[in-house]
Parts: C-alpha cells; sequence; structure tokens
C-alpha cells in the first residue's frame, strides 16, 4: 500500500472545477498582493521607527547613533570576583580605572585614585536593572546628585535578542543622567570590577580603595547606604541586595 495521497478526483470534483474555470479566483491575487504591499510598507516604518530610537544626544547636542558597544581599557589590577558567602577579598584594593566611550562616543574615564565614587553595572535586558534604574531615577530627582560621591555607571551585558536592545535608548528613554560607560562584548569592563549579577553596585571610598560590593535590586534606603559608604570609606551595616 502506498503513502502518497489519492489525487484521483472525483466526477463531481471536475464538474465543479470546470463549472468554476479550472483556476484561482482573481480577487485571491488581489487580495495577497494587498498583504505584500502592506507587509513591506508596515517593515519600512518599524525599521525608521528602529533607526530613530537608536540615537542618542551627545554634549553639544548632536542627535547620533547610540554604540552598542565600546572599547574599555583597564587600568590597574582587576579585582577578584564577588564571593556567594564570607569576607569580600576586594574591599580594601584600589579600584580599576576604567577607559573607554559614553553611548555618544564621546570618551568616559572613570579614573582610578583618591575619591569617592559608586560605579554601577546595568544590563538591559535584567529585570532587576528595570525595575533599579527608574528607582535610581526618581531617588536622584528628590534628593539632588550628589556632590561628593561621584556616580557612574557601565552598560554591560549587550545581547540583540534581549528586551530593551540597544541598551542606550533605553536608558535615555528613563532619563538616566548617569554617565555611562559602553562595555565590550567580552564584559572586560565587567569582569575588571568582578561583577557577578545584576545590577552590580561598587562603592569607593575617599582614598579610592573598594569599601563594598554587592549584587542585586536595592531600596531608596539601600541606595542611600551605599552612597554613604562611598562617602566615609565604611561599609553599610545591614543586608544590601
Amino acid at each position: 500500500m502506498s503513502n502518497r495521497p489519492n489525487t484521483k478526483k472525483s466526477s463531481s470534483a471536475s464538474v465543479a472545477a470546470a463549472r468554476s474555470g479550472g483556476g484561482t479566483p482573481v480577487w485571491i491575487f488581489v487580495v495577497i498582493g494587498l498583504v505584500l504591499v502592506g507587509g513591506l510598507a508596515l517593515a519600512v516604518l518599524l525599521s525608521q521607527s528602529s533607526a530613530d530610537d537608536g540615537k542618542v544626544t551627545t554634549a553639544g547636542g548632536d542627535e547620533v547613533e547610540a554604540l552598542v558597544y565600546g572599547e574599555p581599557v583597564v587600568v590597574g589590577e582587576p579585582l577578584p570576583e564577588l564571593p556567594k558567602v564570607g569576607a569580600d577579598t576586594a574591599v580594601g584594593m584600589a579600584a580599576p580605572g576604567l577607559d573607554g566611550q559614553a553611548f555618544s562616543g564621546e570618551p568616559l574615564e572613570i579614573s582610578q585614585g583618591d575619591g569617592s565614587r559608586v560605579v554601577m553595572f546595568v544590563a538591559h535586558w535584567c529585570p532587576h536593572c528595570q525595575a533599579e534604574v527608574p528607582r535610581i531615577v526618581d531617588w536622584l530627582a528628590a534628593e539632588g546628585t550628589p556632590t561628593d560621591v561621584d556616580l557612574y555607571a557601565v552598560a554591560t551585558g549587550t545581547d540583540e535578542t534581549q528586551p530593551n536592545y540597544p541598551p542606550g535608548p533605553w536608558l535615555t528613554g528613563e532619563d538616566w543622567s548617569i554617565p555611562t560607560l559602553v562595555d565590550d562584548p567580552d564584559g572586560t569592563a565587567a569582569q575588571a570590577y568582578g561583577l557577578t549579577g545584576f545590577p552590580f553596585f561598587v562603592a569607593i571610598g575617599p582614598d579610592g580603595a573598594v569599601v563594598q560590593r554587592t549584587s542585586g535590586e536595592l531600596s531608596e534606603e539601600q541606595f542611600f547606604a551605599v552612597l554613604e559608604a562611598a562617602r566615609t570609606g565604611t561599609p553599610a551595616g545591614g543586608a544590601l541586595g
């Protein structure tokens, strides 16, 4: 017995085909043509929208295509990974510097040396980062940008198959004002700071040494505690992240 379908027409089917002219009605081709034209037009519109959304503004006010990846250079010794349990061996080590680019392509340096600062690492696809970013934006709007602690961010873990890609327009859309360095595909900047999860916070004290690192979503109070740790050089008490 053959597995091939029976293609022999019955007499009634042949009569029906003969009555219909034996071909496909013209209106079907018209409908298919309209669908194809409409789909092409929609694809063009979406492509244009995507291109517009992929732009950021430079310090001089010019609109440019946002960098997806940068070319950060690590200055100094990288930090060990944040351990899951136990003491953080990076505390007391000099925080490495990063020379790279902002989303606009303009140079951005997270310098090595003296000066209190907090460096935050975010990924566009991370749900905790998506919750943390607007929380920090709201906190800064209410409290103002610190004058004695420098704030920096690093956009890393970029993945074009994940939500909020590319990261530059995502952060711009959140009114993110913190200077943000763009990591490379290998996560060079993230590895230099021992990142183990998102979001990732590193408090660096007045002497340029690591005071505290934490991974995970923070409340406004916990974020303030990280700022205080950087400001005073003393780790925040209680659980963070």
